[in-house]
């Protein structure tokens, strides 16, 4: 009776000493004996003498001495700020998804405090860049690759559907930063994992789930930002009943009208400060609110097997298209009325795992997926009684089986899917007191995607210091558009059938010349195959030009070499450098056509010039990303880096979606209950001349000389109070400095005080 109480009484928890959340390998030792945590942070010590000094150490957070007599039952650790460089496979599908060096994981605990939305997390904690239209938004660039050429997935379901367009896409402000584990920034050949969009890179964004321990832990968070006078609740909670557990989360966020900053070290006085919808520096009809649910069942089954449910909702107000509401058309206003409706997103997904020594498998997922998605625009010219309305609805069916089969010096991966997405596309003008015809966005008869996919990955070590990765992909696309008679217009053709198949592969090889410094490189190729927004859409951006369906698209394909290099010098300066190269061949890009043999197209009461989608010859992007961390001390670190892009199209123009060179300086102190951090982001200047020429890139939202450079000075403090209980105080753009994100035609917020408090229990 004594002895299972004692070995009972040395069982403790190891967890962040921040979040309260359990550390899974910590690592336990002194001398010849170790123990290490498990998923949930317990681990036992009974194999450690009362006068042992352990030492306990984890890859994520700072090393830590300790007495075994003086042990409690929690044991704290206190993070690393720096980025983890490893090699990382997904959550889901146990699959390799980068190379050493090529990838960045965000550890989201650390920043959601002052983060509101994922653009601020990625623009202030990355090397991706943020096109801003309106503040309900957010659309990311990663190494010149956006919209539907930067693929996006949320528990491993992909946000790309068939109406990504190629300008700017605000999807990824559907997801919630307060539920996020991490973000993981991928590079290397991630087209042969993730498939369809994913040209050279992707992102790839992980929620919390049900942690299996038979306690339950809440999480509330207030959040107050004063610029745009936003309000945000969060609430989740991990928990429990018998077998069956459970992570819930919700979150309401309303924001009032953005001010932009105040000092114009650009020199442009009038810069942005739009007659017709500015007050001072208050930008209006900026206001929105939005409102996000997540839960998520777990259910244990017998021999290493699980189900997880996981279900997700999101919805907002209307968000009104500052970029269009501030367009002037001789001295008036062009439009009254230009706004997105509520942007609602559905996921129900399923997924099995099987985790065992079988034949073809050591570690087995299935995930079966379904979204629905609403998204619609609604515009009123000044000259018109009536607004235009448009909807466009999308249901979306993902099945894939992934499987991982490990032996000696040998790893393989490998799965087959499918997806379908069924898109309905809607229009109609409304008077006050009739409703009538309109034209619809995509083709009025309805369209419908299909993809099918086999993939293989094989990894193994060539010597003890250098590790190849091989991998292939196939896929199989059919996309049918139809168009029904209408009263606008008419097209030579009623039905769009486009077939498409690839084939892409990958080399990865890693070699690591000593603990402190290491080399890789890879070749690897990605392609996207052409949507209905690509094929089949009609609409005019208002710059006299109309876009009209193209039956003649194909894929776009890539290819992409990238070269890396990670090092440590002496024991507290680390860097990365990594250099890479994407060329695109038959690039889909917008160009000026004629159908019928004529170059006008009658479009919403305007007889407009016609262009349409097309494949281009060929185009490219050059660049490198540096990353510096220089840990002065386990509480001192300084992080610094630098990315900088060039893009050409076949005829030495500028490339769309091409930010100018980025730079961050982050400096961050890290106490057992005080942390302070200071953090600079600097834009260089997009000059007039750089820009595209097809107006993708909003230079109409710029100044003469094109989008000057810009720099914000910043400042966070977070205090724990007790185990239950911390708040952060920030100082967001302290020099009230006046700027717009590059494309965006939004200005930034200004100087932004910023409050948030944490509780747990």
């Amino acid at each position: 009776m004594i002895f299972p109480f004692f070995t009972k009484a040395q069982i403790v928890q190891v967890v962040d000493s921040i979040t309260n959340k359990p550390v899974e390998n910590a690592v336990f030792y002194c001398n010849d004996k170790n123990s290490i945590s498990d998923k949930n942070g317990f681990l036992n010590t009974a194999k450690f003498d009362s006068q042992d000094v352990i030492i306990i150490t984890h890859v994520a957070y700072n090393d830590k001495k300790i007495l075994k007599k003086n042990i409690t039952k929690l044991i704290k650790l206190s993070a690393k700020t720096n980025f983890l460089k490893e090699i990382n496979f997904n959550e889901k599908t146990n699959i390799y998804t980068s190379f050493e060096g090529a990838q960045t994981i965000i550890p989201i605990d650390y920043i959601n405090s002052t983060s509101p939305s994922i653009s601020e997390i990625l623009k202030a904690q990355s090397s991706v860049s943020i096109q801003e239209s309106q503040p309900g938004g957010g659309s990311p660039n990663f190494r010149g690759l956006e919209a539907n050429r930067l693929l996006i997935t949320i528990d491993g379901v992909s946000l790309n559907n068939t109406i990504y367009r190629s300008g700017h896409t605000q999807s990824s402000s559907s997801i919630n930063p307060f539920f996020l584990k991490t973000i993981n920034l991928v590079t290397g050949p991630s087209s042969v994992v993730y498939g369809d969009g994913a040209m050279g890179n992707a992102l790839i964004f992980n929620t919390t789930g049900p942690v299996k321990e038979n306690i339950s832990r809440h999480h509330f968070n207030q959040n107050y930002e004063s610029s745009s006078n936003t309000n945000i609740l969060n609430y989740k909670a991990n928990y429990h009943f018998k077998n069956l557990y459970f992570f819930t989360g919700f979150s309401i966020k309303k924001a009032g009208d953005l001010s932009m900053g105040n000092n114009r070290m650009h020199g442009y006085e009038q810069w942005g400060k739009e007659i017709n919808i500015t007050e001072k520096n208050e930008q209006l009809k900026t206001n929105y609110w939005r409102t996000d649910f997540i839960h998520k069942t777990m259910v244990p089954l017998e021999n290493k097997k699980s189900l997880l449910f996981n279900t997700q909702f999101s919805t907002s107000s209307i968000i009104h298209r500052f970029d269009k509401l501030n367009d002037v058309s001789e001295s008036i206003n062009k439009y009254s009325q230009w706004f997105y409706g509520p942007q609602k997103r559905f996921l129900q997904s399923v997924s099995f795992f099987n985790n065992g020594n079988y034949i073809f498998h050591d570690k087995l997922t299935v995930l079966l997926a379904f979204q629905k998605l609403t998204e619609s625009r609604h515009v009123q010219k000044t000259s018109s009684n009536a607004i235009t309305n448009r909807i466009e609805d999308l249901m979306i069916f993902d099945a894939n089986l992934n499987l991982t089969k490990t032996f000696d010096l040998l790893e393989i991966n490998y799965g087959l899917g499918g997806k379908q997405q069924l898109v309905e596309s809607t229009a109609y003008n409304q008077s006050s007191t009739n409703y009538y015809y309109a034209s619809t966005r995509y083709p009025n008869g309805g369209s419908v995607a299909k993809d099918l996919f086999l993939y293989s990955q094989i990894s193994f070590f060539v010597n003890k210091r250098t590790k190849m990765f091989l991998g292939s992909r196939y896929n199989y696309n059919v996309l049918e558009a139809n168009f029904k008679p209408n009263e606008s217009f008419s097209f030579p053709f009623n039905k769009i059938l486009n077939k498409n198949n690839s084939l892409i592969n990958s080399i990865l090889v890693n070699y690591t010349l000593s603990k402190n410094l290491s080399f890789n490189s890879c070749f690897y190729t990605g392609f996207r195959n052409p949507n209905v927004d690509d094929v089949g859409k009609i609409f005019s951006k208002g710059n006299g030009y109309v876009v009209v369906p193209n039956v003649t698209l194909s894929p776009e394909r890539s290819k992409n070499i990238e070269f890396g290099l990670n090092a440590k010098i002496a024991k507290f300066i680390k860097f990365n450098i990594q250099l890479f190269a994407t060329n695109i061949s038959d690039a889909i890009s917008r160009e000026e056509a004629s159908l019928n043999n004529d170059t006008l197209f009658f479009y919403d009461g305007d007889s407009l010039r016609i262009q349409m989608n097309k494949n281009i010859e060929s185009a490219y992007i050059r660049g490198f990303n540096i990353n510096f961390i220089t840990e002065f001390s386990k509480n001192l670190i300084l992080n610094s880096s630098a990315n900088y892009l060039i893009g050409y199209d076949k005829d030495k123009n500028p490339l769309a979606h091409i930010p100018p060179l980025i730079t961050n300086l982050n400096l961050k102190y890290l106490g057992e209950k005080n942390i302070y951090e200071f953090y600079v982001l600097h834009n260089a200047r997009k000059k007039f001349e750089d820009y595209d020429e097809a107006g993708v890139d909003n230079i109409e939202e710029a100044t003469s000389e094109g989008n000057p450079s810009w720099f914000t000075i910043n400042t966070i403090y977070t205090r724990k109070i007790d185990d239950s209980l911390s708040f952060s105080l920030g100082v967001k753009n302290i020099l009230d400095t006046h700027y717009k994100l590059f494309g965006s035609g939004l200005s930034s917020s200004g100087r932004n005080f910023t409050v948030s408090l944490h509780t747990y229990f």
